[in-house]
């Protein structure tokens, strides 16, 4: 029987050694936490919208589900610019834009205010948390060309914590206290976020390579 003829680089490849915790880089880290925050109220927002919102307005949960429906379609509006946004803006400025969204969505869903802005504080959430991910797994492809795979993997791996320990989260405050306070706790969070935006280049210091998100 034949063989499939070799490819090249498949040997580099897989001599590459897994790098140990200690030896990975530390911006890795500091672009995982980025991403935890801010997919901690993605989290947040997909378990617990509809109960925000059948709790504020008093309507039937037949309308619970308008604010699931605002948040998911705006994070799918902000996926589908993202590339658009990171041309002109570069990684920084669209990070700091979208993570300033979140905060400002955040703050129109707790202060006393009506339906109306509630909706708006779905909808700048959902465009906030929309290109963190994105802008995560791009960073950490880009710190090593050697150890692309498990940057990733790592990242992605911290990341995503960040859907399962936000609901229960929220929930668990929420109990305690009430759902609006929890979902103040997301604040704390979303700052650290912004404040961490330093990692991710700017537009002047980066060139243009057609590099796309990843969805």
């Amino acid at each position: 029987m034949g063989c499939l003829p070799r490819l090249k680089g498949e040997n580099d490849s897989a001599s590459v050694k897994p790098q140990k915790l200690r030896e990975m880089p530390k911006a890795l880290f500091l672009i995982s936490m980025f991403v935890f925050a801010v997919t901690l109220a993605e989290g947040a927002m997909s378990d617990w919208a509809a109960v925000y919102l059948a709790e504020r307005w008093g309507s039937g949960p037949q309308d619970a589900g308008i604010a699931v429906s605002i948040f998911a379609g705006f994070l799918a509006a902000g996926r589908f610019v993202g590339d658009f946004l990171k041309r002109k803006l570069g990684a920084r400025g669209v990070a700091r834009l979208t993570v300033g969204l979140a905060i400002v969505g955040v703050a129109c869903l707790t202060i006393p205010t009506g339906v109306p802005a509630i909706f708006i504080g779905f909808a700048l959430v959902g465009l906030g948390v929309s290109i963190g991910f994105p802008l995560g797994i791009s960073a950490a492809a880009g710190l090593d060309d050697t150890h692309e795979a498990q940057n990733i993997a790592t990242m992605a791996m911290i990341a995503m914590s960040g859907f399962l320990v936000g609901p229960p989260l929220i929930g668990f405050v929420a109990e305690a206290v009430s759902l609006r306070v929890a979902l103040l706790g997301l604040f704390p969070g979303l700052c650290v976020a912004f404040w961490l935006t330093r990692i991710f280049p700017t537009l002047e210091s980066t060139t243009d390579q057609g590099e796309s998100f990843p969805r």
